[in-house]
């Protein structure tokens, strides 16, 4: 997470936990949901686990954003939206999915969100290249979309919008972060800096441009 606004700049799931503290999470947002009487449908609780122990953010009765669902089916095959729409009809959450591919998962053990920045202070204006097959197999998905007029001298400030983004997927959480720094780095702009000039960058992930907490930045 951004310090300076809290907003998540990536996502990789499953969690890099030890076994002390799994158990500590499988244990508390159980009663959790428990004391708040939610049984039926999704929940998607958020917390934050330091040395003193964790402490739940927020829980809401949906599933999680930021592309977490795709996460999900492609790095342990759970697709939660089916499993929504199921128990909705009437149905066990665990029957047969309704779409047979959207269960399967890849060969990713873990998989990815990772939202991107210019590597130098300016607004991006415009795009010249982008990865192609060299990113290995790892990319699942880039988009550029509100790339041209971003400013990378701002920290994402709102989970409304967070800009370009690449879905990635490897055998660890770090391989996820690395690879998703190598996509990022085959994506070559034109960005404005601030006195007018127009010079060249690559991208870069958002939470190695801004002070960020929740990754595992280091190999």
């Amino acid at each position: 997470m951004a310090r300076e606004s809290w907003v998540e700049l990536g996502h990789i799931v499953p969690a890099a936990t030890s076994p002390r503290l799994a158990a500590q999470i499988q244990e508390l947002i159980p009663r959790c949901l428990d004391a708040l009487g939610i049984t039926f449908g999704p929940s998607h609780t958020e917390l934050i686990a330091s040395a003193s122990g964790i402490e739940i953010i927020e829980t809401h009765t949906r599933c999680g954003g930021g592309s977490i669902t795709d996460l999900l089916r492609e790095s342990v095959g759970v697709d939660l939206i089916g499993m929504t729409v199921r128990q909705a009809l009437g149905r066990p959450a665990d029957d047969q999915p309704l779409n047979p591919a959207a269960g399967e998962r890849s060969a990713h053990r873990h998989t990815g969100i990772l939202y991107l920045t210019p590597d130098r202070p300016g607004q991006a204006i415009e795009v010249l290249a982008s990865p192609s097959a060299a990113s290995g197999g790892s990319l699942i998905r880039l988009d550029l979309s509100g790339l041209e007029g971003l400013d990378s001298a701002c920290a994402p400030t709102s989970n409304h919008f967070r800009g370009p983004h690449c879905v990635v997927g490897g055998d660890s959480p770090e391989e996820v972060v690395q690879a998703a720094a190598r996509v990022a780095a085959d994506v070559v702009v034109n960005v404005r800096d601030h006195d007018g000039e127009t010079r060249r960058a690559r991208l870069a992930l958002a939470a190695a441009v801004f002070p960020a907490d929740g990754l595992p930045m280091r190999s």
